[in-house]
């Protein structure tokens, strides 16, 4: 006979069981807890408007019958309502303290997408819900999809271009790269240039336009493009 008293959910692929849970309780402050200690998911505005806190949810659809992941705000979600779910954080996918680090935290790591570090948490699990539902999302999904999330830091070029990275629209970036061949579009080729100037010839060091970037190939160097 099942206990309907108890709260009943997967959390990072370990079941959790818990009794008498207070109703006033939210997702976040549970996460935080001195008990739980995965301090990874942030609490910043508390309103649902930055996505410092988001966590993935999946849970199984009543009328379809499939499993649905989606991104949630652990700031707005009252532990009670995630009975029967499965949720993931940030140490879910990948730590340092395991020694392995998720794609897409290695993205954001190798691109400098993080600097005070607060909001790279959901920013992390926002581009994991996505591809959990889109394996090879368009240029402009991956754009419109961090509506959610803020940053103060980065200006969020660089969280952007790692985000990126997974697009699988080839096509899309040949057509914002005119004149460089669909086969070198990849992101990992595209480096954004860490100053803006760049020495050419003898003497002279030109300063190129905001946003340059050059493509390194075995053949020849693209100059002057934009992003």
């Amino acid at each position: 006979m099942i206990d309907t008293s108890n709260l009943v959910f997967f959390l990072n692929g370990t079941r959790v069981c818990l009794e008498n849970v207070d109703p006033t309780m939210l997702l976040i402050d549970y996460l935080r807890s001195p008990e739980v200690g995965l301090t990874g998911t942030k609490l910043v505005c508390g309103e649902g408007g930055c996505g410092a806190c988001t966590v993935v949810m999946a849970h199984k659809d009543r009328r379809t019958g499939q499993v649905v992941e989606r991104p949630v705000n652990a700031c707005l979600r009252p532990l009670c309502t995630v009975d029967g779910t499965m949720i993931t954080t940030t140490e879910g996918l990948g730590s340092t303290y395991k020694g392995h680090l998720n794609p897409i935290q290695e993205k954001i790591a190798d691109g400098n997408g993080s600097q005070c570090g607060y909001c790279t948490p959901g920013w992390v699990m926002t581009m994991y819900g996505l591809l959990r539902n889109n394996r090879r999302p368009t240029s402009q999904e991956v754009e419109d999809y961090f509506s959610g999330n803020l940053c103060r830091c980065t200006g969020y070029r660089s969280i952007l271009n790692a985000m990126q990275s997974f697009v699988g629209d080839i096509a899309h970036r040949s057509q914002r790269f005119p004149g460089i061949p669909a086969s070198l579009l990849s992101w990992e080729r595209l480096r954004i240039l860490p100053t803006p100037r760049i020495a050419r010839g003898a003497g002279t060091a030109p300063t190129l336009p905001r946003h340059a970037f050059h493509c390194e190939t075995r053949q020849r160097q693209y100059f002057h493009r934009y992003l």
